[in-house]
């Protein structure tokens, strides 16, 4: 008797803790990949304050280097040509599922910090017109590749109006597939970002990120 009275005493426990830590759900947008063609969300649920799951997913139509603000202050910018090739098209989709984790007190606290760590997963399509230095010839190279990655993310989150929520942070991402045969040195990889690269060992892809959210169902 006293064993079915403790099972029921924890199911109870349980099922009491479950209501009184309700789930809340976020479908955000980082607007600034839109100037680059790109349409970006973001999906995040949670049922305690300090954490957050996130699946971030988008599509990059036709990249735009010079309406991308990424690779305007965080990339070096080289005078090498492009090593010769001429980008006709860099595209793709990517799913990033990932955490967050938040440092305030309670679901109350709309101004905190964090941090959070993403797994990258980007389809890159690449189009482009290659010039050899030593000819006239001009050829058309295209193929397409599965680029793998991780990162990591921190920012700042703060309220903005009613169900309104808005976070501005900096992803750094490294890529651990092998992106040495991507066209030229001027790399950009749909979810990750864009960084010139001169050197092989030098994978790093800043990103920052500026996410606005809604809050779906009840306050």
């Amino acid at each position: 008797m006293k064993k079915h009275l403790i099972i029921l005493f924890i199911l109870f426990q349980f099922n009491t803790n479950a209501q009184n830590n309700e789930w809340h759900h976020y479908l955000g947008s980082n607007i600034i990949q839109i100037p680059t063609l790109t349409a970006d969300f973001s999906y995040l649920t949670s049922n305690r304050h300090w954490y957050d799951l996130v699946v971030n997913t988008g599509y990059t139509f036709h990249y735009l280097p010079y309406a991308d603000i990424n690779a305007i202050l965080l990339s070096p910018h080289y005078k090498g040509g492009n090593d010769g090739y001429h980008m006709l098209n860099q595209s793709g989709p990517y799913v990033n599922p990932g955490i967050k984790f938040n440092f305030r007190k309670d679901e109350t606290d709309n101004k905190y910090f964090f941090i959070g760590f993403l797994s990258k997963n980007s389809f890159l399509h690449e189009k482009t017109r290659y010039s050899a230095p030593s000819s006239n010839e001009t050829h058309i190279f295209e193929h397409n590749k599965f680029i793998y990655g991780l990162s990591i993310w921190a920012g700042f989150n703060f309220k903005m109006k009613d169900k309104i929520n808005s976070d501005l942070g900096i992803q750094i991402s490294k890529p651990l597939t092998n992106i040495s045969n991507l066209y030229g040195y001027q790399n950009y990889i749909p979810g990750i970002g864009y960084m010139e690269i001169a050197e092989p060992s030098y994978h790093i892809f800043p990103l920052i990120v500026w996410n606005f959210k809604y809050k779906i169902g009840k306050n």
